[in-house]
This record gives C-alpha cells, structure tokens and sequence, in this order.
C-alpha cells in the first residue's frame, strides 16, 4: 500500500471518540533517535499523554505512550528521514518515510492525517529520466525513494569506441584515414544508424513515462546530454511537457540524484505556494470570493462552496461537529446550533482535509509555519467557489 492509499484509509477510519496521539519525529536518517527528537518525545509527547487529567482519556493516552516507546525503542530502521505515529490505547500504526517530518504532536479522536498530506504535497510521486546515446533509464520517486521502472537501449554501441574499432581496422587495411578515424562514407552511415538507434530508443522511453504517469500530473526529471533532451520531449504529451524539469548531468562526485530530485520539488512546492497565496491576498484586497479563520470555512465548507483551502500543519484549528446532523462549527459550544444535537470536539483542519480526500472537490495548500498571518487568523483560510 502506497502513501496515498494510507492517507486514504487513515482519513476513511471510523471515529470511535477514543483519544489518538499523532506523533511525528525528525529522526535524520542515523538508525539511533536525534537528541532534539529524544527531548521533544521526553518533554512534548510522554509529558503530554502521561499526565492527562480527565479520566476518560487518562488510561488511553497512557497506553498509547507505551505503545510509541515500544516501536522506538526496537522498530527503527538505519534510513528513517520522518517518523509517523498513530498511538491509541489497542495499538499503533507507524510509517517510516525517507522524507523528513517535523516534530510534533497532537491528540484528537482520529489519526491526524495533515503532516503525510504535506509530505505528499511537498514531494509528490516523480519520475526520473537518466539516458546518454546507448541506455535510457526511466525511475520513479516516492517520498525519498528510486526505483527503477524500466530500461530501453539504443542496441548501439558507443560512438567513440565504434570509431576506434573503425580506424583500427582501416589502418591493417593500409587505408589513409582523416582526423576522425573513420572514412567519409562508412562514418556517415555509422552516424546514421547511430541517430536512428537513438531516436528508437527515445521514442520507447517516451513511450514508458506517459503509461507510468497515466492520467495525473507527476513531474518528469530529465538528465542527459542537453542536445538530445528535444529528442525525447517531443514524444511527450503536451500536459507532460509541460511538467518537465532539466537536470543538469553530474559525475560521480556530484550531488545525487535522488538529492536534487528532494531539491527541485522543494523549490517547485514553495513557488506554487507562493502563487497560491497571492492569489488569496489579490481577492482579499478587491473584497473577492474569500473567507478568513475557521468559522467562515466552517461555513463555506458546510455549504459546499469551498475552491482551495489554506491550512498550516501546525495549527489544528479546534472546534466540534454535530454527532446528528454532523455540522461543523468553531470554537467550543455545547450543542449544535442547527439542530441542537450533541456536539463532539474535533480539529477543524482534519475534518477538511478528510472531506478533501473523500470527494476530490477542493485543493488544500499548506502554508509554512513561518507565515504568521494564517495562524492569527486561526490556522484557516479559504478561496471560495465562484
């Protein structure tokens, strides 16, 4: 089951009221558990589920620490970047990422499913292209992750060695070469089956990246030798052309791979944030289609008019929902103000994100927690429907 498989049936489970700590920790890759995240579990977590004061609560939040001591103390893995934890008094569920998670914590009745979305925003699935003239090499990016998906050869030989081979033979022959080692004609026609070798090979790797991107709107990383990326790009799709990002060719004590992939969606991610929240400050100056805090999405969500919703990862946005009529509303009243049902405390973030995966009818972008103007608004925001 991949991340977004997960994160679905995270958010489909069922909201049985037992209390649930959401743990995520930064443990950097080392197999051993960082300083800064031993003494925020020491300090932020164990402190928080151990010392709870109403009852019913009490006794799950307490298994649920034992539960996460347990996995740390002997299910860590050496490659771990983020961990993401979902203790509850029956049990846990652990993922383990290659992509780094911040440390937090937060209790409510559900696994808090925010930080595996922006992970997944942040990094989203990516592939790979790696080709010179005789090898192209398709790979896909997951969360941290490269696996390779297929290989296409060129059924070629390299260039330089064929005109080594070429020359050598005309010089046994007492043939008079030029400077490139091979004669005009036979070289012509070596460049020529040569070309053709390559734009078949090109053709079927174009051919592998449309079927493995399908119908969504992954990123293609291509790294090659510059004069031959139209070559490959013109097989593509204009949607998938139009998600294409050039890797510069390194050798072997260049950066990784798999590092500047994390980089240039790092990048890509911030800058479509950016634009996302230029948008929002452009209707809120003209008086537009907006709505600012948790009680006007609230609302908006209700009614079903929201377009993009802006939430931060650190803020949960408190609030209940109606156990009848299940209404969403801010803040902390008793009954719900619609039908006057009993309410349950809920994070207003969570139930939006849930209802974002379940019907797919509006987009969600995460602002940074450096951004202070969304949390003094509540932790919400929102661009409605026109």
């Amino acid at each position: 089951m991949d991340l977004q498989e997960r994160i679905s049936a995270l958010g489909a489970a069922p909201d049985l009221g037992d209390a649930v700590a959401t743990v995520t920790l930064d443990v950097s890759g080392s197999g051993i558990l960082p300083r800064e995240a031993a003494v925020f579990l020491r300090d932020r977590v164990y402190s928080r589920l151990e010392r709870v004061e109403r009852a019913a609560e009490s006794d799950q939040l307490r298994r649920a620490a034992a539960h996460i001591r347990d996995y740390i103390s002997s299910s860590l893995k050496p490659e771990t970047e983020g961990l993401y934890l979902a203790a509850g008094a029956e049990g846990l569920e652990a993922m383990e990422l290659r992509v780094p998670l911040r440390n937090s914590v937060q209790v409510e009745s559900s696994p808090c499913i925010a930080p595996l979305v922006e992970a997944g925003q942040r990094w989203p699935r990516s592939l790979y292209v790696r080709f010179d003239d005789r090898r192209a090499d398709i790979m896909e990016f997951d969360l941290g992750i490269l696996a390779e998906v297929a290989t296409h050869v060129s059924g070629h030989p390299d260039s330089d060695v064929e005109r080594s081979a070429v020359g050598a033979a005309a010089v046994r022959h007492g043939m008079r070469l030029s400077g490139s080692g091979v004669g005009g004609d036979r070289r012509d026609r070596f460049q020529q089956s040569m070309n053709a070798g390559v734009e078949g090979m090109l053709r079927q790797a174009a051919r592998s990246i449309l079927a493995r991107r399908g119908d969504g709107a992954s990123p293609i990383f291509i790294e090659g030798k510059p004069r031959r990326h139209d070559a490959l790009v013109r097989h593509l799709t204009k949607g998938a052309r139009a998600d294409i990002h050039l890797l510069p060719a390194t050798g072997r004590k260049g950066e990784p791979a798999l590092r500047r992939i994390m980089t240039a969606l790092e990048k890509r991610h911030e800058e479509a944030v950016e634009l996302q929240v230029l948008e929002l400050q452009s209707h809120r100056a003209e008086g537009g289609r907006f709505v600012l805090g948790p009680e006007g999405m609230a609302q908006a969500l209700t009614e079903g008019r929201l377009a993009r919703l802006f939430v931060t990862a650190d803020h949960p946005a408190p609030g209940v929902r109606c156990s009848n009529c299940a209404g969403l509303f801010a803040g902390s009243q008793t009954r719900c103000t619609n039908c006057g049902g009993a309410v349950r405390r809920v994070s207003l973030r969570e139930e939006a994100l849930r209802r974002s995966l379940g019907g797919r009818t509006f987009d969600v972008t995460f602002v940074g927690a450096s951004k202070g103007w969304l949390t003094e608004l509540g932790g919400m925001a929102a661009l409605l429907k026109r």
